[in-house]
């Protein structure tokens, strides 16, 4: 305008065919995010694949690059169960010999200072498990009782590989004929053992002791690793040789200081295998049948529920619930198992150290985003620590009810107490060394 004013805007008109065309935009727009929203698979669902997928790409990539140190491999160990179980079927019944869900392998390490207890530890498992009765001949067995083969005798024949630690226990489990000799025995030769052997029988908690048990971890892996990526090449082949491929594999690692009272297996079974909607059938039953929680029939089989299962130190201690017990645990080979094996590994590399608060640590800490590795305790009862079997239950007021305790266990851990001496006389005491001096 001629006196320096801006001329005012002219106003804006919305017309009525602007605003239902608007109304119309909005409904669409509103009408595609609920779809969004109905298709789009749950959070949690969604998150479950990608980790499994993580999972086993890491577990892939940490078995592929990951040095061997030893010449071990699937079909070595899958024909181990094989030739045990063609040797011993004679022995059962046909419906128990393919009832079993897992094939099973024993894992014990061994160094020349407690080169007696692992013949302790052998011949329990022979009682109890092994399929072979010529080292219980050795202890006195003479392996012709039928009822005592009733007894040992469950499904899928179990492998037992035995690690040396040194080379002089290297060359004392060799010349033992009845290992030499059993097919479903593996002897393994750490592969520190002829740079840092520790053959002494070293005390809890000393440099020696650490060093140990720091490589558990590694031979862990090792198996694990193998297990894996074997099942998995058996299960990709189209024309399978053998019936066994589509079967589980579970490894039991287990100290040389623990006994086998009764046979593990149909426990450690079924935890593995327990489910929320069914009532797991007991232990007891399981063991006098030698029938699993599944079905005998192979399409019928279920996958495990747990990746690890563990005997327990001791309850709501460490800040933990369960505190477990690396002296006796069984692993479901898995891509989530390797991973934390290796996180294990690579803590105890850094330097020598107790295992079992790093193992309580690990198991605990997420794998990949907020999954954790699947855990659950074995029964304290029956599998109890050396603390609670020789100790706590023997001063029991009623010493009937202790006895009935005791008759319960399965596996009992020589824990609790530091020395070897101390732990042989504690066996002794209690007529569980089986070797005559």
């Amino acid at each position: 305008l001629g006196n320096g004013m801006a001329r005012p805007s002219p106003p804006i008109r919305i017309t009525t065919n602007q605003v239902k065309l608007a109304l119309f935009v909005y409904a669409l727009l509103s009408i595609s995010s609920v779809f969004r929203g109905i298709c789009t698979p749950q959070p949690h669902y969604l998150s479950s694949v990608v980790v499994q997928k993580h999972l086993r790409d890491k577990s892939h990539e940490i078995c592929t690059r990951r040095h061997r140190q030893w010449n071990l491999n699937f079909d070595q160990i899958r024909r181990k169960a094989t030739k045990s179980l063609v040797q011993d079927t004679s022995l059962l019944n046909a419906s128990e010999a393919t009832t079993n869900q897992s094939h099973y392998l024993f894992v014990v390490t061994v160094n020349d200072g407690f080169f007696d207890f692992f013949l302790n530890w052998h011949g329990h498992f022979e009682r109890t498990v092994s399929k072979s009765t010529s080292a219980s001949n050795d202890f006195g067995n003479d392996g012709n009782d039928e009822n005592n083969i009733n007894q040992h005798y469950f499904g899928n024949i179990p492998v037992l590989i035995i690690i040396a630690e040194d080379l002089i226990v290297y060359e004392k489990l060799s010349g033992l004929y009845y290992l030499i000799n059993d097919v479903s025995v593996i002897i393994l030769l750490s592969e520190s053992a002829a740079k840092s052997g520790v053959p002494s029988a070293e005390d809890y908690d000393s440099y020696g002791y650490k060093t140990l048990v720091s490589s558990r971890a590694t031979h862990l892996l090792d198996i694990t690793c193998e297990l894996v990526r074997g099942r998995r090449d058996a299960l990709n082949k189209s024309n399978r040789t053998s019936g066994h491929d589509d079967i589980p594999w579970v490894i039991v690692y287990s100290d040389v200081d623990t006994v086998f009272l009764k046979n593990p297996i149909p426990y450690v079974e079924a935890k593995l295998f327990e489910t929320v909607d069914e009532p797991n059938k007991s232990p007891q039953a399981t063991e006098r049948t030698g029938l699993t929680l599944a079905s005998s029939n192979r399409s019928q089989r279920i996958s495990p529920s747990y990746d690890i299962v563990s005997s327990v130190d001791n309850i709501n201690a460490s800040g933990f619930e369960f505190y477990y017990c690396t002296g006796f645990f069984a692993i479901n080979p898995t891509p989530a198992s390797v991973v934390f094996f290796s996180q294990w590994e690579k803590e105890l590399q850094a330097y020598p150290r107790l295992n079992q608060p790093v193992f309580n640590d690990a198991i605990r800490v997420p794998l990949i985003g907020d999954a954790t590795i699947r855990h659950a305790p074995l029964k304290l009862h029956d599998f109890p620590s050396g603390r609670l079997f020789f100790e706590t239950w023997e001063k029991e007021i009623d010493p009937d009810f202790a006895s009935l305790k005791k008759s319960n266990v399965v596996v009992v851990h020589n824990n609790y107490i530091i020395g070897h001496d101390a732990k042989k006389k504690r066996f002794l005491d209690r007529g569980l060394w089986l070797l005559r001096d």
